[in-house]
This record gives structure tokens, sequence and C-alpha cells, in this order.
């Protein structure tokens, strides 16, 4: 009976080593198949490296009701649907995409055209080597030719961002800019009638909360070698930025904390004075001449530092 319970127990063990080794060797290879993960460039990818698909159906009854000629209506009686197909051109209203070797005309005249994330595209976004969905209807007359109902880009991801850099050139023409960013390089930021522009303003504060001060700015304010902060809708496979908000300068919080003039009426104030100097007629036996002599010397020396302070803050 011990020898069986000896012989057991070694069996025991020996199991529990080989479960703890195979489990050691799946978690070292589910690490390296991790750190081997990379995101995909959905563009330019060769044809037979897609999972491609097409479906081409007739619409139940369709065939029939138009040979008997008793059709309800004038609809298209066979539906396409096409996965991962590839732009081979791109037309005002048109695409020629290739899948499976075969080239379809892909009418976009009626078409919803959506990015990668289904936010409102156009076609002038699109270009040859990018990969498109299409749900439509073939044309009765040519069989290649797809009345595209949508048409999906996966190829334009744009997504919205904020970018800091510097403006290294500027294109008055196409009213466009080189962005020279530290994280993602030279970016070109295209400004529209509905970019808004703001130009901080570094003037002074004479007592704290100092608000920031921001005017709006236009397109020739922009100038070589300014700081700017871009945001906008970013196209990351062209490096280009539809602006939406431009910067010029440092963002808030980073300004100099001589920022604003605080208004303070004329009439506030010489109240305040005239109260100061009765005051001190009564409490230190001073004449008012003598008094306001000394405020005005005090609000001299004062104009002297704030003037000192607007120069630095300007030349900054």
């Amino acid at each position: 009976m011990r020898k069986y319970l000896s012989i057991f127990v070694g069996l025991f063990i020996l199991l529990g080593s080989l479960t703890a080794i195979s489990l050691a060797l799946a978690e070292n290879e589910n690490e390296n198949t991790a750190a081997q993960m990379i995101k995909p460039i959905i563009k330019d990818i060769e044809e037979k490296e897609l999972r491609q698909e097409l479906s081409i159906k007739e619409i139940q009854g369709r065939i029939i009701c138009r040979e008997l000629n008793a059709c309800p209506g004038a609809k298209p009686s066979v539906e396409v649907l096409v996965k991962a197909a590839k732009v081979t051109e791109v037309g005002a209203d048109y695409l020629k995409i290739s899948i499976f070797g075969i080239t379809y005309k892909v009418d976009t005249s009626l078409s919803k055209i959506v990015r990668h994330y289904w936010g409102a595209s156009e076609i002038d976004e699109f270009s040859v080597g990018d990969i498109v969905n299409v749900y439509g209807y073939l044309d009765e007359a040519d069989s290649y030719l797809i009345r595209a109902k949508t048409v999906r880009n996966v190829s334009i991801q744009k997504i919205h961002n904020v970018f800091k850099g510097v403006i290294e050139s500027i294109d008055a023409s196409s009213t466009s800019f080189i962005l020279k960013t530290e994280e993602r390089g030279n970016q070109t930021v295209m400004v529209s009638g509905e970019t808004k522009i703001i130009k901080p303003q570094p003037v002074l504060c004479v007592k704290a909360p100092c608000l920031p001060v921001e005017i709006a700015g236009s397109f020739s304010d922009l100038r070589v070698g300014m700081k700017a902060i871009v945001r906008g809708l970013w196209d990351k496979a062209l490096s280009k930025i539809q602006a939406r908000v431009i910067v010029i300068g440092e963002e808030k919080g980073a300004r100099p904390f001589f920022q604003k003039a605080l208004p303070l009426k004329v009439e506030k104030l010489e109240g305040k004075i005239e109260k100061f100097i009765q005051k001190g007629e009564r409490k230190l036996g001073e004449s008012a001449e003598s008094i306001r002599a000394k405020i005005e010397e005090i609000q001299r020396k004062i104009n002297e530092i704030l003037e000192k302070l607007r120069t630095a803050t300007t030349t900054q």
C-alpha cells in the first residue's frame, strides 16, 4: 500500500511541474505576440493582401415583375456590396475600383460619402490606392457600373487634434502655412473663412487676478517664426490640418503675469484721492497741497515702473 501511495505522490508532483512549465511557455508566447502587434496603415496595400468581398444579388421578384410588366416602381433590381476594394482612379463624380482583378466604375453623384469612422467626407479627399467599401445597385445597361448609395473610405482616418509649433512658411495663395511641431514634424495647416484666429494681447495687469486678453485676428497677422497653436481636423496620412482655431503666441496660462489693465473710471479714482487727502489733513496735520504733491510724486514713480514693465512685456 505504501508503495502505491509513493508512486501516486510522485506522479502528482510530476504533473504539477509539467503544468507550470506549459503555463510559463504560453505566457511567454503571448508576450511575444503582443509585442509584435502593429497597427496597419490602411492605404497602398497589395490587392492580394486584402480580405475582399463582393456580393451581387437580385432583389427578390424584380426580374419576374419586369418580365410581366408589373413592377410597382422603377427601383434598381440588382444590389451590390463591395468590401475592401482598391481605388484605381478618382474623377469629379466617380471612382474606379478594383476587386478580385475586376474593375468597376462607381457613380458617386448621389452617394453618401463617409470616412473610416463614419464622419462626412467628399470625393476630393480620395486618392489612388485608398481602400473603400461600396454599397449600391448595378446599372441595368452596364454590368460594370455601380450606382453607389454609400461609399466608405477606410483609408481616411481623420481626428480632431491640437498641435503646437512654429510657423515655418506661409502660402498666401492657398491660405495655408507649414507648422513645425516637435512631436508630429511638419504639418500643412489649411485656413478657411470659418477658421477662428486669436491674438493674445500682452498688456499690463495692475492687480490680480489677471484675465487673458484675446482679440480676433486674420490670416495676414501670421508671420514666419511665430509660435502658434492649431486646433482642427487632422488627416494623419497627408499630414494636413483643416484648422478650426488658431492661437498666435502662447497658450492661456503661459503668458506673462502683466496682462490686463484693469478698468478703473477716472471719476472714482479722483473721488478716492480726495477722500484720502481729507483724511490726511485730519490725521497728519499737513495741508492738502503737501499731501497732493506727495501723491503726485508716488504716481510719477508708479508710472515709470509701469512703463518699464510695458516695454519688457511687449518685447518678449
